[in-house]
């Protein structure tokens, strides 16, 4: 049984102020393995229906023969419910596929994907940009929370796979009219991913106190050595040389500011 579990995951949804719903039980809905053996990469999708919000949340999570399908869903008004925090059917018979954690083994993608169900036909229909936009800042808001809350080093951009990458041939989704696809064509998945990662640099907020202090102690735990120091001496000094860091960060957009001011005409 996988034992991690996206119960983290609204704080990060918050973080990239993105509007969501916790659907009832999300927080202990999975298929019957558990949770995820491990987070290697995030499966986007499209739904292929055109009913309401709830309907299609009922369906994904309530009344399908292969429930729980997908870990959240992104509706066509740019609100994400969410409804499974462990591992869900979604990916199904593909792969292998390897990211940068690992590699996720044929038919295996379900126990070590975080899967995005997004609301589309799939027959064309144009998708909103409010969506759109809303898809690039999940796939971010998930990236983090797979990076600050699972084992095996951070998650990228490149990481975000379609559906039809996983399982060429057999599935063809997301797709339609987007800023990565016209009418009805497979999206462009090169460019979705490069929008992705500008959206994720584009973020410039500071990990919060208590993600800081995690990952330090990630790092000990993990055998690193800091020779005599205490751990109170030990924390400090990291603490001193994040902030130091993020100082140095911030000084250089004050200048780069003053010098664009400079050279405008």
């Amino acid at each position: 049984m996988g034992d991690l579990w996206a119960s983290d995951l609204p704080a990060n949804l918050d973080r990239w102020e993105l509007d969501y719903v916790l659907y009832d039980g999300w927080d202990t809905r999975s298929r019957s393995s558990g949770g995820f053996d491990a987070v290697y990469g995030i499966g986007v999708h499209h739904t292929a229906s055109s009913t309401s919000p709830a309907n299609d949340a009922a369906w994904c999570w309530r009344n399908s023969d292969d429930r729980p399908i997908g870990n959240v869903i992104l509706m066509r008004d740019g609100v994400v419910w969410v409804g499974a925090a462990g591992a869900s059917n979604t990916q199904g018979k593909g792969g292998p596929y390897t990211f940068h954690r690992g590699t996720a083994g044929q038919d295996n993608g379900n126990r070590v994907m975080f899967s995005i169900e997004a609301a589309n036909n799939g027959l064309g229909e144009p998708w909103p940009l409010v969506q759109q936009s809303a898809y690039l800042t999940l796939c971010c808001a998930v990236l983090d929370w797979a990076t600050e809350c699972t084992p095996g080093g951070p998650i990228v951009p490149d990481d975000v796979i379609a559906h039809f990458e996983w399982a060429p041939g057999r599935k063809y989704d997301p797709a339609g009219q987007s800023d990565w696809a016209a009418g009805s064509a497979l999206w462009n998945m090169d460019v979705f991913r490069g929008e992705v990662a500008d959206t994720w640099e584009d973020d410039d907020a500071m990990p919060d106190d208590e993600t800081i202090k995690r990952l330090v102690r990630e790092v000990l735990d993990e055998g690193t050595t800091f020779g005599a120091l205490s751990w109170a001496e030990t924390n400090q000094n990291i603490a001193v040389g994040v902030q130091n860091s993020w100082n140095a960060i911030n000084e250089a957009n004050v200048k780069l500011d003053q010098i664009i001011a400079q050279l405008e005409p």
